[in-house]
Protein backbone atom coordinates (compact mmCIF):
# COMPACT_ATOMS: atom_id res chain seq x y z
CA UNK A 1 0.00 0.00 0.00
CA UNK A 2 1.02 3.74 -0.70
CA UNK A 3 1.70 6.08 1.49
CA UNK A 4 -1.27 8.03 0.82
CA UNK A 5 -4.05 4.95 1.77
CA UNK A 6 -4.83 4.47 5.32
CA UNK A 7 -4.78 1.33 6.80
CA UNK A 8 -7.51 0.18 8.72
CA UNK A 9 -6.77 -3.38 9.26
CA UNK A 10 -5.73 -5.03 12.44
CA UNK A 11 -3.94 -8.36 11.46
CA UNK A 12 -1.09 -10.99 12.32
CA UNK A 13 -0.34 -12.64 9.03
CA UNK A 14 2.16 -15.48 10.44
CA UNK A 15 1.06 -15.54 14.46
CA UNK A 16 1.96 -13.99 17.17
CA UNK A 17 4.85 -13.48 19.46
CA UNK A 18 4.26 -13.79 23.44
CA UNK A 19 6.12 -15.27 26.43
CA UNK A 20 4.50 -18.18 28.05
CA UNK A 21 6.14 -17.53 31.16
CA UNK A 22 6.95 -13.57 32.13
CA UNK A 23 9.73 -14.68 33.59
CA UNK A 24 11.41 -16.46 30.96
CA UNK A 25 14.18 -14.79 28.70
CA UNK A 26 15.44 -15.06 25.38
CA UNK A 27 13.73 -14.51 22.18
CA UNK A 28 10.11 -14.43 22.14
CA UNK A 29 7.98 -17.62 21.48
CA UNK A 30 5.87 -17.19 17.83
CA UNK A 31 2.29 -19.05 18.11
CA UNK A 32 0.23 -19.58 14.75
CA UNK A 33 -3.58 -18.16 14.22
CA UNK A 34 -5.77 -20.32 16.25
CA UNK A 35 -3.28 -20.76 19.52
CA UNK A 36 -5.39 -19.70 22.17
CA UNK A 37 -3.23 -17.08 23.38
CA UNK A 38 -3.33 -15.82 19.97
CA UNK A 39 -7.01 -15.20 18.92
CA UNK A 40 -8.82 -14.49 15.76
CA UNK A 41 -7.91 -11.01 14.40
CA UNK A 42 -11.09 -10.60 11.79
CA UNK A 43 -13.05 -8.82 14.56
CA UNK A 44 -11.43 -5.18 15.21
CA UNK A 45 -12.55 -2.16 16.84
CA UNK A 46 -14.05 1.00 15.02
CA UNK A 47 -11.69 4.49 15.15
CA UNK A 48 -8.63 2.39 14.74
CA UNK A 49 -6.95 4.76 11.82
CA UNK A 50 -2.84 4.00 10.96
CA UNK A 51 -0.86 5.00 8.15
CA UNK A 52 2.69 3.94 7.38
CA UNK A 53 4.37 7.13 6.12
CA UNK A 54 2.71 10.02 7.62
CA UNK A 55 6.37 11.61 7.81
CA UNK A 56 9.34 11.39 5.77
CA UNK A 57 12.91 9.84 6.58
CA UNK A 58 14.37 13.79 6.49
CA UNK A 59 11.61 15.35 8.41
CA UNK A 60 12.06 12.45 11.44
CA UNK A 61 16.11 13.63 10.97
CA UNK A 62 14.90 16.86 11.64
CA UNK A 63 12.50 16.74 14.39
CA UNK A 64 14.82 14.84 16.53
CA UNK A 65 17.68 17.04 16.15
CA UNK A 66 14.83 19.30 17.69
CA UNK A 67 13.64 17.27 20.24
CA UNK A 68 17.23 16.47 21.26
CA UNK A 69 18.53 19.61 21.77
CA UNK A 70 15.81 20.50 24.20
CA UNK A 71 15.67 19.10 27.79
CA UNK A 72 13.96 15.81 29.16
CA UNK A 73 11.79 15.25 32.17
CA UNK A 74 12.86 12.25 34.11
CA UNK A 75 10.13 11.73 36.95
CA UNK A 76 8.77 8.88 35.41
CA UNK A 77 10.68 5.18 34.08
CA UNK A 78 10.94 6.50 30.36
CA UNK A 79 12.29 10.02 29.59
CA UNK A 80 9.47 12.48 28.34
CA UNK A 81 9.08 16.22 27.11
CA UNK A 82 5.39 18.27 27.51
CA UNK A 83 4.70 21.29 25.85
CA UNK A 84 0.91 23.04 26.29
CA UNK A 85 -0.38 21.22 29.16
CA UNK A 86 1.29 19.06 31.69
CA UNK A 87 -0.50 16.46 32.43
CA UNK A 88 0.07 14.65 36.22
CA UNK A 89 0.41 10.88 35.96
CA UNK A 90 0.81 10.48 39.85
CA UNK A 91 -2.85 12.85 40.63
CA UNK A 92 -5.11 10.02 41.09
CA UNK A 93 -7.23 11.72 43.48
CA UNK A 94 -9.82 14.60 42.65
CA UNK A 95 -7.21 17.27 41.97
CA UNK A 96 -5.70 18.70 38.87
CA UNK A 97 -4.75 16.08 36.10
CA UNK A 98 -3.55 19.18 33.30
CA UNK A 99 -1.26 22.06 34.25
CA UNK A 100 -1.23 25.05 31.86
CA UNK A 101 2.80 24.79 30.53
CA UNK A 102 4.43 28.42 29.50
CA UNK A 103 5.91 26.91 26.50
CA UNK A 104 3.35 25.73 24.15
CA UNK A 105 3.79 23.49 21.12
CA UNK A 106 7.24 24.44 19.61
CA UNK A 107 7.09 26.24 16.33
CA UNK A 108 9.56 23.14 14.81
CA UNK A 109 6.36 21.09 15.27
CA UNK A 110 4.05 23.48 13.65
CA UNK A 111 3.94 21.26 9.87
CA UNK A 112 3.26 17.95 12.09
CA UNK A 113 0.30 20.12 13.61
CA UNK A 114 -1.04 21.51 10.36
CA UNK A 115 -0.66 18.04 8.79
CA UNK A 116 -3.09 16.60 11.08
CA UNK A 117 -5.72 19.00 10.48
CA UNK A 118 -5.44 19.06 6.68
CA UNK A 119 -5.68 15.43 6.19
CA UNK A 120 -8.50 15.79 8.63
CA UNK A 121 -7.15 13.77 11.02
CA UNK A 122 -7.98 15.90 13.84
CA UNK A 123 -11.11 18.21 14.18
CA UNK A 124 -9.20 21.04 15.86
CA UNK A 125 -5.70 21.84 16.51
CA UNK A 126 -3.82 19.83 18.84
CA UNK A 127 -2.93 22.33 21.76
CA UNK A 128 -0.91 19.43 24.20
CA UNK A 129 1.78 16.79 22.95
CA UNK A 130 4.04 14.55 25.22
CA UNK A 131 6.74 12.99 23.39
CA UNK A 132 8.11 9.96 25.10
CA UNK A 133 11.33 8.59 24.84
CA UNK A 134 11.37 4.62 25.02
CA UNK A 135 14.94 2.88 25.17
CA UNK A 136 14.92 -1.25 24.84
CA UNK A 137 12.94 -3.10 27.27
CA UNK A 138 10.59 -0.46 28.46
CA UNK A 139 6.81 -0.08 27.40
CA UNK A 140 3.69 1.65 29.05
CA UNK A 141 1.04 -0.46 30.91
CA UNK A 142 -2.46 -0.88 29.30
CA UNK A 143 -4.64 2.09 30.05
CA UNK A 144 -7.54 4.35 28.20
CA UNK A 145 -6.15 7.92 27.54
CA UNK A 146 -7.93 10.67 29.98
CA UNK A 147 -11.54 12.16 29.77
CA UNK A 148 -9.75 15.25 30.36
CA UNK A 149 -8.57 15.34 26.51
CA UNK A 150 -11.09 15.40 22.66
CA UNK A 151 -11.49 11.92 21.38
CA UNK A 152 -8.85 11.72 18.41
CA UNK A 153 -5.51 11.04 20.40
CA UNK A 154 -2.64 10.79 17.54
CA UNK A 155 0.72 9.28 18.17
CA UNK A 156 3.81 9.57 15.69
CA UNK A 157 6.54 7.43 15.97
CA UNK A 158 9.91 7.53 15.19
CA UNK A 159 13.50 6.24 14.98
CA UNK A 160 12.54 2.51 15.29
CA UNK A 161 9.29 0.20 15.49
CA UNK A 162 7.30 -1.49 18.43
CA UNK A 163 4.26 -3.46 18.59
CA UNK A 164 1.05 -1.82 20.07
CA UNK A 165 -1.30 -4.38 21.92
CA UNK A 166 -5.21 -3.35 21.78
CA UNK A 167 -7.11 -5.32 24.50
CA UNK A 168 -10.91 -5.18 24.33
CA UNK A 169 -12.42 -3.49 27.94
CA UNK A 170 -15.88 -2.95 27.01
CA UNK A 171 -16.44 -3.89 23.37
CA UNK A 172 -19.51 -6.18 23.72
CA UNK A 173 -18.81 -7.88 20.35
CA UNK A 174 -15.82 -9.59 22.03
CA UNK A 175 -14.60 -11.44 25.33
CA UNK A 176 -12.94 -8.92 28.06
CA UNK A 177 -9.31 -8.90 27.37
CA UNK A 178 -9.52 -10.34 24.03
CA UNK A 179 -6.42 -8.59 22.16
CA UNK A 180 -5.26 -7.14 18.93
CA UNK A 181 -1.41 -6.36 17.71
CA UNK A 182 -0.24 -3.61 15.47
CA UNK A 183 3.56 -2.85 14.58
CA UNK A 184 3.55 0.54 14.54
CA UNK A 185 6.81 1.56 12.62
CA UNK A 186 8.86 4.74 12.27
CA UNK A 187 7.33 7.33 10.61
CA UNK A 188 3.93 6.31 11.32
CA UNK A 189 0.90 7.84 12.66
CA UNK A 190 -1.89 6.13 14.81
CA UNK A 191 -4.81 7.99 15.79
CA UNK A 192 -7.80 6.66 17.64
CA UNK A 193 -10.95 7.78 18.20
CA UNK A 194 -14.58 6.19 18.40
CA UNK A 195 -14.41 1.85 20.42
CA UNK A 196 -10.53 2.37 19.82
CA UNK A 197 -10.65 4.87 22.04
CA UNK A 198 -12.94 4.90 24.78
CA UNK A 199 -13.69 0.89 24.33
CA UNK A 200 -10.23 -0.93 24.38
CA UNK A 201 -7.06 -0.43 26.26
CA UNK A 202 -3.42 -0.10 24.24
CA UNK A 203 -0.26 -0.99 26.00
CA UNK A 204 3.17 -0.99 23.85
CA UNK A 205 4.74 -4.61 26.09
CA UNK A 206 8.37 -3.64 28.42
CA UNK A 207 10.36 -6.17 26.31
CA UNK A 208 13.74 -6.03 24.11
CA UNK A 209 12.26 -8.40 21.68
CA UNK A 210 9.20 -8.09 19.82
CA UNK A 211 7.48 -9.17 16.90
CA UNK A 212 6.66 -7.78 13.60
CA UNK A 213 2.61 -8.00 12.41
CA UNK A 214 3.18 -7.24 9.16
CA UNK A 215 6.08 -9.56 8.71
CA UNK A 216 6.24 -12.18 11.00
CA UNK A 217 9.51 -11.40 12.10
CA UNK A 218 10.87 -11.32 15.49
CA UNK A 219 13.57 -8.12 16.22
CA UNK A 220 15.20 -6.38 18.78
CA UNK A 221 14.06 -3.20 20.00
CA UNK A 222 15.78 0.00 19.69
CA UNK A 223 15.16 3.31 21.08
CA UNK A 224 11.67 4.63 19.70
CA UNK A 225 10.27 8.38 19.99
CA UNK A 226 6.54 8.97 19.74
CA UNK A 227 5.35 12.28 19.61
CA UNK A 228 1.32 11.98 21.21
CA UNK A 229 -0.79 15.17 20.22
CA UNK A 230 -4.14 16.09 22.08
CA UNK A 231 -6.84 18.54 22.43
CA UNK A 232 -7.54 19.83 26.16
CA UNK A 233 -10.99 19.85 27.01
CA UNK A 234 -12.75 23.04 27.39
CA UNK A 235 -15.10 23.93 30.10
CA UNK A 236 -14.99 21.93 33.37
CA UNK A 237 -12.81 19.52 32.45
CA UNK A 238 -9.83 21.53 31.42
CA UNK A 239 -6.93 23.13 33.88
CA UNK A 240 -7.65 26.28 35.86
Amino acid sequence: EGPSRWETALTVEQGAAVRTDPRAQGPLQKLQMGHPLCPDQSLRPTGFHYKPEFLTAKEQQQLMLEIDSRSWDQDLTRRTQQYGFKYNYFDVGAGEKLYPLPVAIPPFLEFVVERLVETGTVPQRPNQLIINDYQPGQGINAHFDDDCFEEAICTISLLSPATMTLINWKDARLPRKHCLLHTLQPLSLFCQTADTRYSWKHAVGSTAQDFDTRTGNCFSRQRRVSLTFRSVKVGKNRAK
